[in-house]
Order: structure tokens, then C-alpha cells, then sequence
């Protein structure tokens, strides 16, 4: 009888931490910053406070031959993009709503050198903002309140461009975890498929 309270307490308590909200605070406003919240403990992930390290002394090490480091295999930037569509549609199916994403905040200037830059680069990145809200609309639950603020805005007027975002992506420990396991063995099946397939061809 103990030993059987003993053991569900302790599955009670895992399923408790398994369930704690977890939050992502993410503000790039010419210096990025990143902090991590779970339940009522905040943490900052970047950029961290350095600490002033002693220096030790090292006794001098002999002079040794160094043998030429194999170089790992390059993969080409279309395996890479193949590599990453595969990942994302086996993942963005099993996931709907676990994550919820609070934009305050996402404005793009876009420069160039000349108007004609500007308008080229205004478009790319008008199209690569609508691409990744949609993508992001099917894997997240979008919020925006009455300060959110969106934005692309050329810059005709000179050659800087810039950025601002403020997010916050909440989420649980658990399903960040079922999220990280599912990362991993798509990355390695999705690998394995590109390789055989370019070995094919």
C-alpha cells in the first residue's frame, strides 16, 4: 500500500513539472535579447552576464605534430532547404495549437543603395514575411492585441535597413520535449531519405 503511494505520488509530482508553463521572450531592438520563463522563476538565455575568470597557470606542453584534421562533409545548400521542408511537414502536422505565439512587435525597414534595390529587396522581403506568418498561422496560435504593430517599410530615402521584434512564445515542458524528440528522429530519417535519393540520382 505504501510503496504504491510512494510511486504514484512521484508520477504525480514528474506530470506536475511535465506540465509547467514554459516562456520565450524574444526583443531585437538593436541588441538582442532573449529570456526563458518557467512558472515564476525568469531566466535571461542571452546575453549572459560574464563572470571574470582566474586565470591558472598551464606548465608548457611540448611542441607535438598536429595531423591534418578530415574536413566533414559539406552538404549543398538544396539538401540543406530539402532537409528542412522534409522536417517541417512531418512535424507541423502533430503540433497544432501547443504552441502560442504573442507578437507586440515585428517592423522591417528595408534599404539599398538605390531605388531601384530598395523596391527588389522590399519585395523579398514582403514575400519571405508572408510565407513565414502563414507557416507560422499552421504550427502556432497567433495573438496580437491593440499595440501589436506589423510592418514592411521601404527605405527610399537612404540605404539603412533595420529591425525591431518583440515575441513571446509560450508553450508547456512536455510538449517541448514530445516537439524535441520529433525534431530529432525527423532530422535523421529525413537525412537518411536525401542521401539515398541524391546516391539514387
Amino acid at each position: 500500500m505504501i510503496p504504491g503511494m510512494i510511486l504514484g505520488g512521484i508520477l504525480l509530482f514528474l506530470l506536475l513539472i511535465l506540465w509547467i508553463p514554459l516562456k520565450i521572450w524574444l526583443v531585437y531592438d538593436g541588441g538582442l535579447r532573449i529570456r526563458l520563463r518557467v512558472a515564476f522563476l525568469s531566466f535571461p538565455l542571452y546575453p549572459r552576464e560574464k563572470h571574470p575568470e582566474k586565470k591558472k597557470a598551464t606548465p608548457k606542453k611540448k611542441p607535438t605534430e598536429k595531423k591534418p584534421k578530415k574536413e566533414p562533409k559539406q552538404r549543398s545548400p538544396l539538401h540543406i532547404v530539402k532537409l528542412i521542408l522534409y522536417i517541417l511537414k512531418r512535424v507541423c502536422r502533430r503540433f497544432p495549437g501547443c504552441f502560442t505565439l504573442t507578437l507586440t512587435r515585428l517592423e522591417i525597414l528595408v534599404g539599398g543603395p538605390d531605388a531601384a534595390q530598395v523596391a527588389i529587396r522590399y519585395g523579398a522581403v514582403s514575400q519571405a514575411v508572408a510565407y513565414l506568418t502563414t507557416l507560422a498561422e499552421r504550427l502556432l496560435r497567433i495573438k496580437t492585441n491593440k499595440k501589436s504593430r506589423l510592418s514592411v517599410t521601404p527605405n527610399f530615402l537612404g540605404s539603412k535597413s533595420d529591425c525591431a521584434v518583440d515575441i513571446l512564445l509560450s508553450t508547456r515542458v512536455i510538449y517541448l520535449l514530445v516537439l524535441a524528440l520529433h525534431l530529432l528522429f525527423a532530422y535523421r530519417s529525413g537525412n537518411r531519405e536525401l542521401s539515398k535519393s541524391e546516391q539514387n540520382t
